[in-house]
Order: C-alpha cells, then structure tokens, then sequence
C-alpha cells in the first residue's frame, strides 16, 4: 500500500458537538487541518509504523504488543475479548444490536449496518459494536480494519467512558474518536476522504464543564477505498498529557491541555469501542440497504504513565448475553451498491416512517413484476426510467497538489444484470458520475446499449472530481424488465 501523506497545514481545534456514546448529535464546527508530524515534545519513541503494503492486502499484526485478548482469532468472541454491544445511543436510530456481529473463518470481525432502504424495518439504521472488557489507560491503540463504505452510517474507534471516579466517585466524562467519515458542517458535506478526530474530557467539577477538540484531515485516499488501513491513538498523561491519532502511521492530529485548564485530553481509563452507528444526519443521508465494516486485528500497548481509575460496573449493562455470541463463521459477501436490485423489496419508507424508495425517476411499485423464475422484475415501458444515486464515490486527479503530489486515484466498478426485452424493445444503461455539487461531470457517462436479452456487463470509472455516481435504466421503445442488478467495487486505479 502507498504511504499516506497529510496536509501540512497547522492543525487548529474548536469546540464540537461530534462523538460517539452520548458525545452530541448536532456540530457547532469543525476545523478542517491537518498535522505537520512533529514530534520534538514527546517522551516515548512509539511512533506507529507506516503501513507499506500491496494495495488489498492484510496487514500484519505487529507482534510485540500485549494483546490482552483483543485477537479476533478463528474461534471468534469470546466473552473474555470483547462484549458485543446491543444497545441505542443518539437519535433517530435502531441502536447497535448484538445479532449484527459476526466473524469470517480466518478471523475476521464483521460489523453489518443497515440503512434506510432495507425491508426489515426493525433494522433500519441499525449499526454493530464490540466493547472491550479491559479498561485502557495510557498508551498506543491501533486496530486495522475496512471501514463500512457507505455514507450515512459512522465506523468509530472510541475508548470512552461516562460514569464516576474510582477514588474520588465524582463524575467523569471522556472519549477519544476516530470517526470515518468526517461528519457534514456548514460547508461541507460528509466525505470518506477525511478522518475526524475529537477527544473530550470532563473537568471533573460539576460548575466547569469540559472541553472538546476536533479536526478534520485530509488522507491521500478516502477511507472507503477497498484497502485495509490501520488507525491508531496514541494517548500519554506525563509528562505532558497528550493524544494523538494516525492513519496507516501517519499522524492526522494532535492536541494536549488547552491553556485554560480545561481539559481535551483524559487522565482516566475507559473501555474500547469499535462499531459502525447511524448519527442523526451528519454522516450524510443513509441511502443504502445493507454493508459493513470489518475488524481485522486490535492491539494495545500500554504506557508506564499514572492515570486515575474509573468505576467499572459490577454487572455490565446494554450488552448481549453470552450465549448468544455467534459459534460459526459466516461469509458476509461481497457489497451489492445497488439497493433493491432485485426488485423484492416492499420498503417504502426510512427508519423515521418518511417516504423514501431506492428508485426514483418513473419507478412505481406498480412497475415490478414477476420475472416468470420465481423472482422480481422492474417493468419499463416506451418513455420511462428509474434512477438510483450512489454516494460516496470518489475519484481525483492531482498534478501539482502541494501536499501529494502527482498521487491521484480513481474508483472502479462492475455493474452487471439481466435485462429481458419484449419485442422490438431499445433500452439501454448509463452511469453517470456527479460532482459535489450533484452536476453530471462531463464526459463522464459510460452506457450500455440493450435491443435484446442480455446478461448486462458494463465496467465504469469514476471521473476527476467525482461524489457521486447515478445508474439510470432506460426504455426508448417497446418494454422490457430488468433484474438481478448488481453494483460491485472492483478496485482503486492508482497513479
């Protein structure tokens, strides 16, 4: 895999009402930055390493950490690694629920999430997350996973805690987030090609409240590339205390004690969260049935740094019983970014009870049909369409950019299908690719012209500037159905 390079911009904080686990749902800013990679003020040499591997490729899990645990491995959860989550936070959503937790047979997390175009309603918006049973206290965290692809949904990496001191049993408040994407503000909307970083910590008085430090960052590709990446927290309490997070060992941000005492950065330990959850619209709009994020392997190496010790529960709550831990491997799939491609399904609202079909232009439910093999098929007649728009999709071309260079990428993809014609039916498909601010980019659409039966085949990539891609199927005479459709991602095309 290519290094990663970072914006050398100063980083700048501000207040934000970003996180995970109760941080907030409604932002007031978020800075824009990037980190330069100094580090001239720190006392340990733990630098993560940068991740240097074939593009697709797992990387390896570094060997010299205490693992406590927090290795997958071929058996699964167990209840001594992780707690599988089954609980809600936030607003406008289906929570996490334990049933969406899975493993692969070579040890490999799987975190599903569904969105609003899902049939089952109970799912709508519901995401998956696992809770470490060991508490974390200063020290380096890295976790190498793929991110949940689709807008609308947030894949998070959090120690966090909300509870009461150990010792002193006053109240404390805490977290540490890498949350892709970073989240939509005033100006710009949600993307996979930032990391958000936020910490927070509670000034452990009631009457001062704490203090919030977020940045957004730039990565030379977006997170939701198909590549394994690793994402790291480095958080030291002595001699100055101090958190910084890293992408595939590059650092993205870095923030210490602010000037007025209030505390950014915690001094108390707290659990491990790794999940994937639906914010109430800052992850962009949840326009997709069903994806996920995968957990390859967790490591934490811990620091000889004093901290203070938070109150663990005697019974942990809003977790799933262990005899209900998954015992098989499954195999999740490859990604349909298609949604209802196949026709079947009824839904024909969001999580919230609003309106809202996968397809849009001419589509009726009156339009599908039985496709004479026991299945569904969409019915389109002389004149009519249907139309399905696919965000986060990116493609950029760099030259000269300051920061990286000539390195430019591109997102690949398979559509494939089955059309059946009726008659002296003309029909074709065509994908579009859409800037940001929704525009077709020209010269962008790539078509597949269809007079016949035809098991449709057609390979695109994305264009210079790309946010997103639209699929429109189109009947100019005659009728025919389409079904079976399918959106895969083939790959990044790198330069």
């Amino acid at each position: 895999m290519k290094k990663w390079l970072i914006l050398s911009l100063a980083c700048m904080f501000c207040l934000s009402a970003y996180g995970c686990g109760g941080a907030g749902s409604s932002p007031d800013s978020a800075s824009d930055s990037s980190a330069s990679g100094s580090d001239s003020s720190s006392s340990i040499s733990d630098e993560p390493g940068i991740v240097d591997v074939p593009y697709g490729e797992r990387i390896p899990q570094p060997e010299d950490y205490l693992l406590d645990g927090f290795d997958f491995g071929k058996g699964g959860f167990t209840e001594s690694e992780f707690y599988i989550c089954n609980t809600r936070w936030g607003y406008n959503n289906n929570g996490v629920k334990g049933e969406n937790v899975g493993f692969t047979d070579d040890g490999i997390a799987v975190l599903k999430a569904y969105g609003d175009l899902t049939d089952n309603p109970n799912y709508k918006r519901s995401g998956a997350c696992l809770l470490s049973r060991q508490y974390l206290g200063p020290g380096l965290i890295e976790v190498a996973m793929k991110v949940m692809p689709r807008l609308g949904g947030c894949t998070a990496i959090w120690p966090f805690y909300n509870g009461t001191n150990e010792e002193t049993g006053e109240y404390q408040y805490q977290e540490m987030d890498i949350e892709i994407p970073a989240g939509a503000d005033a100006e710009n909307a949600a993307t996979f090609e930032k990391v958000m970083n936020t910490n927070y910590a509670s000034d452990w008085r009631e009457d001062a409240g704490g203090a919030v430090r977020s940045t957004k960052t730039e990565t030379l590709t977006p997170a939701n590339d198909g590549a394994w990446h690793k994402y790291s927290i480095r958080w030291e309490t002595s001699p100055h205390p101090r958190i910084r997070y890293y992408v595939d060992g590059v650092l993205t941000s870095d923030t210490d004690d602010s000037p007025d005492g209030y505390k950014a950065v915690s001094d108390a330990d707290a659990p491990l969260q790794i999940g994937v959850w639906f914010p109430d619209g800052w992850a962009g709009d949840r326009d997709f049935d069903e994806a996920y994020t995968l957990v390859d392997w967790v490591t934490y190496r811990p620091y000889d740094q004093p901290y203070r010790k938070s109150r663990q529960p005697e019974t942990q709550t809003g977790v799933y019983h262990i005899s209900l831990y998954p015992l098989n491997p499954i195999d999740p799939g490859e990604i349909n970014y298609i949604s209802n491609g196949d026709f079947t399904s009824t839904s024909d609202t969001d999580q919230t009870g609003a309106e809202k079909y996968a397809w849009g232009g001419d589509f009726s439910p009156e339009l599908v049909v039985d496709d004479g093999k026991g299945g569904k098929a969409l019915k389109l007649s002389s004149g009519q369409k249907a139309t399905q728009t696919i965000t986060g999709v990116y493609g950029k071309a760099r030259t000269d950019d300051a920061a990286f260079g000539s390195a430019s990428y591109f997102y690949e993809y398979a559509f494939t299908g089955t059309f059946a014609a009726e008659g002296g039916c003309k029909a074709a498909v065509t994908i579009e690719f859409l800037d940001k601010n929704g525009a077709v980019i020209p010269g962008s659409a790539q078509s597949l012209e269809l007079s016949g039966n035809s098991q449709m085949n057609l390979k695109v990539q994305s264009a210079d500037g790309s946010q997103a891609m639209r699929v429109t199927l189109r009947v100019e005479e005659g009728s025919g159905t389409f079904t079976d459709l399918k959106m895969a991602f083939t790959g990044l095309k790198q330069s």
